[in-house]
């Protein structure tokens, strides 16, 4: 009787206690349940008020993105919390703004980059309810532009240099929405960009950058009528830009004519701008590869550019946003404005806007240079967001530099003996007659003169020395390059700021010269 009580009694806490774990397990279940769902929603909470996310598919060609770079900005949307912060705030919520907001201001730039960002919201949510309207609200803003054709409606192409970047964020949002709206809309906003480009290729060359900022917009504009002849024509003639554009040391047309480092950094960000619509074009760098180690080699504005290339612009902006170059900006101008700005360069500020267009085709360069400086040079714009998709970098195929100096012959006409022709000279000795067979001496009532206005060593590894007379006798300077670049002008009056600090002086005329090696 006491065992079958007994049975009973174990057969019933046995009962209980499986009822006690599935309940306990049930509720442990629904805990973590709970807890799983509260985590996802936390992580997925901004791509779950983001509907309608555009899958690869709905690709269409575009200035903005490569296709490649739409493919993995829809990944990183799905995958990642800082990508799907990043678009919700900044595209996602931000077009809303644009899109309510329908006053017309003024100065119609300041409508531009909304103009980009509602087209890149209707471009990343194209299956959302609401995608349409972002369409129809560029569109109808373009046609608004479009409605008129006078000078005055120029600005863009009429004020400072800064202000034509401007142009482009009005370009890549058309270049977005003009595969998804109806033909006579095309139309109307194709000619308007037609006559713009027709209007500022008329517009008479400028040094200040005005060559590649024509090329960079007529090359925007081709792109985005799907021009392949015209695209072609554009990017040879950025080829023979570069072929005229660099010194050996990395200074560049614009700074050298116009003696402010404000103008290297525009050439940059502009020649930056075409070579990321190149490599959209072609779907490959390799092209762009080429260019960024193109050397230059031709005569120009009374001066020949030689042996530089790109890179060697971007070593330039190293040493200048690093602080071991100093720059007076604005010595030299013919612009009003600018007369009164003359100061030192102050770094970094003044190319974070570049590194935005930069980035796109050289991302290894731009962050070896931010963690060189350790910082970020710039704030998460959005063109530097949407650079990081489908970017590349470039590989250094430079040559190595000829060992020698850089002679450079004087404009005795000019106020200024600004320098109009550079002889190469290899290491050796050179006498009086041998530099009058290369230009650099002449004859004058029977006895040499030296038409030599200063030179430049290409190498630290050599060692110049200068005669006043013909036969490596007289008085004589001895000059050694311990940087990449020294430069030395005689008689020169004017010195440009990006020389000043290199400068060794020489008041005698110079009839020999040995070239010695520094072993």
């Amino acid at each position: 009787m006491k065992k079958l009580i007994l049975k009973k009694v174990i057969k019933l806490g046995l009962y209980f206690f499986s009822v006690l774990h599935i309940s306990c397990s049930k509720d442990m279940l629904n805990n973590n349940i709970a807890i799983s769902s509260l985590s996802n929603s936390n992580i997925l909470d901004t791509s779950s008020t983001m509907s309608g996310l555009s899958d690869t598919s709905q690709y269409s060609h575009n200035s903005a993105l490569s296709r490649k770079g739409f493919v993995e900005l829809i990944d990183q949307i799905q995958k990642t919390d800082h990508t799907r912060k990043y678009v919700f705030d900044n595209i996602y919520e931000t077009s809303k703004l644009s899109l309510a907001n329908q006053t017309w201001p003024t100065d119609r730039t300041l409508i531009f980059k909304d103009l980009l960002i509602e087209s890149l919201r209707f471009f990343l949510f194209q299956k959302d309810v609401e995608a349409n309207l972002y369409l129809t609200d560029v569109k109808n803003k373009l046609l608004r532009l479009s409605g008129s054709f006078v000078k005055s409606d120029e600005y863009i192409f009429m004020t400072n240099t800064p202000s034509h970047g401007k142009d482009f964020d009005m370009l890549t949002a058309y270049s977005i929405i003009r595969p998804y709206i109806d033909i006579d809309s095309q139309t109307k906003i194709d000619n308007w960009l037609i006559k713009k480009a027709a209007f500022h290729n008329k517009e008479k060359i400028r040094n200040n950058n005005w060559d590649i900022i024509k090329y960079a917009l007529d090359l925007h504009t081709n792109l985005i009528m799907n021009d392949q002849i015209k695209i072609n024509a554009n990017i040879k003639m950025i080829e023979t830009y570069l072929q005229n554009q660099t010194r050996f040391d990395g200074v560049g047309v614009d700074l050298y004519d116009r003696d402010a480092f404000a103008y290297h950094i525009y050439n940059l960000r502009f020649i930056s701008e075409c070579f990321k619509l190149i490599c959209i074009n072609q779907q490959s760098n390799e092209k762009v590869d080429e260019l960024f180690n193109k050397e230059s080699n031709a005569f120009k504005s009374f001066k020949t550019v030689y042996g530089g290339t790109l890179i060697d612009q971007l070593e330039l902006l190293d040493n200048a946003l690093l602080g071991n170059v100093k720059h007076l900006e604005f010595l030299r101008t013919e612009w009003e404005q600018d007369m009164s700005k003359i100061g030192l360069f102050k770094g970094s500020g003044a190319a974070t806007y570049m590194f935005d267009v930069l980035s796109y085709t050289a991302k290894d360069y731009v962050k070896n240079i931010e963690d060189k400086m350790q910082s970020n040079l710039n704030k998460p714009s959005i063109i530097r967001f949407i650079n990081k998709f489908g970017a590349t970098s470039f590989s250094d195929k430079r040559k190595e530099k000829e060992a020698g100096i850089i002679v450079y012959k004087i404009d005795r006409v000019n106020k200024y003996f600004v320098p109009t022709k550079e002889v190469f000279l290899s290491p050796g000795k050179y006498t009086a007659e041998d530099l009058k067979n290369v230009g650099l001496v002449y004859m004058a009532l029977g006895e040499f003169k030296s038409n030599i206005g200063g030179f430049a060593i290409t190498s630290n590894k050599y060692n110049v020395t200068i005669y006043d007379k013909s036969d490596f006798t007289g008085n004589f300077k001895s000059v050694s390059s311990f940087d990449h670049f020294f430069i030395y002008f005689p008689n020169n009056k004017y010195v440009t700021s990006a020389d000043k600090e290199r400068i060794s002086k020489w008041d005698k005329k110079t009839l020999s010269i040995v070239i010695d090696k520094i072993e």
